[in-house]
């Protein structure tokens, strides 16, 4: 999926970088390469996953020398082919859709970037004009963070990959810690480390050339469509459009077409589109992926093995390895960059390195319960009384989110969508070179959705209904089900080997920065710990087991 990262110095150096490139190669193991400014003041370092033109021509840092612009970034332009004939007048040398970033830039400015519809994180220098331009996309799919240290100012894709820049011990934002314990993930509007501030989605920043801020705007690409009053029926013809226009774009410069299929409504869904599209367009034959139940055919593995049946697809089964559970848990926690606490990304990411057998690419249904109120019940999601909210955070994620929202909703639209599922997406998948697409977070789909009335979306009362709608027909026990998630208990499995490597790898300093949170059955040294008292708070066990990486990677990166 590729990473970056770039510095502005007063010493004009640059070299420093390859300290980073350990951190950012698993994300890019193609190539890569480093650029300095003519006045060596300003470098970047991008490690490169080929997706769309495995020409070297296209490795990055792209460089227009005419017009003094050099780009770098990570994702992906899914409307790349229009812009290039947008911009017919701009000479194009490569295949590749970073030079539709510098074509909109050239003519536009930093207007032009709200042409861009994909998922991505940038940065622009513009030689002439001294500045640096970073952006992310207008959902938050890819990672960017700013970081100011001393008289370092630094940005990238990984926060371990600055750290490893700046040489110097860094310290822990401790602001952070009660919200990590309590949620499993660091707030997507601050980082964990002081000095370092995400860049928020669909933000735009404007540096000088010694790294001060000139000006922050906002990234919005125009709306497809937006509702106006259309009967339900129509809704339901928009959506299938939009979704049918977000899963092809997707199959694009995609060798290998795979699905992770769940059994799930997002996930049976996506795979039924793009089954039609690889149909229409003569595509390879699509490959779907499962995880196997730990349980022969109990939870998900049963809904998936119905759904692919039904669509008449070979389903492959993921079994994974139970052999050395804890070396592969430490494997998986090790792809993480800011810390994760959920044990379902352990799960996740081992699912994507077997599936990255099959190919680079993935389709998954991520985020179609946050697009279309797939949480709870649709009365969690409604609040009819703007007065009685009381979240009043400015922030802003992807389009603009409906009034009629309630304070949890917008929460989980926003700040869990962000921190939580996307940054376990982007990290189980790009840290090892997969790139996971999601079609319900298409930017044309969204922006509809958030523009229709909640009556729509939930009618009938139920949750997900008009993802549910373009599965008509499907039974309504399959439709219905409860959610279950992955079909997996990694807490008995691991029981099973007395959680073997668990104890010997929790680091003391993470039980002392959570020692008010800790069960006391854990306040002890972890080698005591007994089994019995791991498996009644395996999450806390868990929590300080991946706090106990992010510090060994922190006291590596300062003399990496």
């Amino acid at each position: 999926m590729c990473g970056f990262i770039g510095q502005i110095s007063e010493t004009k150096g640059g070299r420093d970088l390859l300290r980073a490139l350990p951190w950012l190669q698993r994300r890019g193991p193609d190539s890569w390469r480093i650029w300095s400014s003519s006045d060596r003041r300003i470098s970047l370092l991008h490690s490169r996953l080929a997706i769309v033109d495995k020409d070297p021509r296209s490795n990055q840092p792209f460089c227009d020398a005419q017009a003094g612009i050099t780009v770098a970034f990570i994702g992906e332009i899914y409307n790349y082919h229009e812009l290039k004939d947008k911009f017919s007048h701009y000479h194009f040398r490569t295949g590749s859709d970073t030079e539709v970033i510098i074509a909109a830039y050239v003519d536009y400015k930093t207007n032009g970037l709200s042409l861009l519809k994909g998922m991505f994180s940038l940065v622009i220098v513009d030689e002439k004009l001294k500045k640096i331009i970073l952006a992310r996309d207008p959902i938050g799919k890819k990672p960017l963070f700013l970081a100011r240290w001393q008289d370092n100012v630094l940005f990238g894709s990984s926060v371990l990959a600055l750290a490893a820049v700046n040489k110097r011990p860094v310290e822990i934002n401790t602001d952070v810690l009660n919200h990590f314990w309590e949620n499993s993930f660091v707030p997507a509007h601050t980082s964990l480390l002081s000095g370092v501030m995400p860049v928020l989605p669909g933000e735009v920043l404007e540096l000088d050339w010694q790294g001060n801020l000139l000006r922050e705007t906002c990234l919005e690409p125009e709306k497809l469509h937006l509702y106006n009053g259309e009967s339900l029926d129509e809704v339901n013809k928009t959506v299938k459009i939009l979704l049918e226009n977000a899963v092809r774009s997707r199959l694009t410069h995609n060798p290998q077409p795979t699905v992770l299929l769940s059994g799930g409504i997002d996930s049976t869904l996506v795979c039924a589109m793009a089954q039609k599209i690889c149909h229409e367009d003569k595509l390879t034959n699509l490959q779907v992926i499962t995880l196997k139940s730990f349980i022969p055919l109990m939870n998900d593995e049963f809904y998936a093995r119905f759904a692919a049946s039904r669509l008449g697809l070979v389903l492959r089964l993921v079994k994974l390895r139970t052999d050395k559970l804890g070396d592969s848990i430490i494997k998986a926690i090790d792809l993480q960059d800011e810390p994760l606490g959920m044990p379902s990304f352990f799960l996740l990411a081992r699912l994507v390195n077997a599936a990255s057998s099959y190919g680079r690419i993935i389709l998954s249904g991520d985020g179609g319960d946050e697009v279309f109120l797939g949480y709870g019940k649709p009365s969690d999601w409604y609040e009819a009384s703007v007065v009685k909210r009381t979240n009043k955070t400015n922030l802003k994620y992807g389009p603009e989110i409906p009034f009629w929202m309630s304070d949890w909703a917008r929460k989980t639209v926003s700040d869990v969508l962000v921190g939580h599922m996307l940054a376990k997406v982007d990290r189980a998948s790009a840290e090892q070179a997969v790139e996971i697409r999601c079609p319900l977070l298409d930017w044309d789909l969204v922006s509809y959705a958030r523009s229709l009335p909640f009556k729509i979306l939930a009618h009938g009362g139920r949750t997900k209904a008009l993802l549910k709608e373009q599965l008509s027909g499907w039974p309504r026990w399959f439709l219905e089900r409860p959610k279950i998630g992955f079909a997996y208990n990694l807490r008995w499995h691991w029981a099973l080997s007395n959680f073997s490597g668990l104890r010997e790898t929790i680091d003391r300093r993470a039980m002392d920065t959570f020692e008010k949170f800790i069960p006391p059955v854990l306040q002890r040294n972890s080698a005591d710990w007994r089994t019995k008292d791991i498996f009644r708070n395996f999450e806390a066990c868990w929590r300080l087991l991946v706090w106990s990486r992010f510090l060994l990677h922190l006291d590596q990166v300062p003399s990496g």
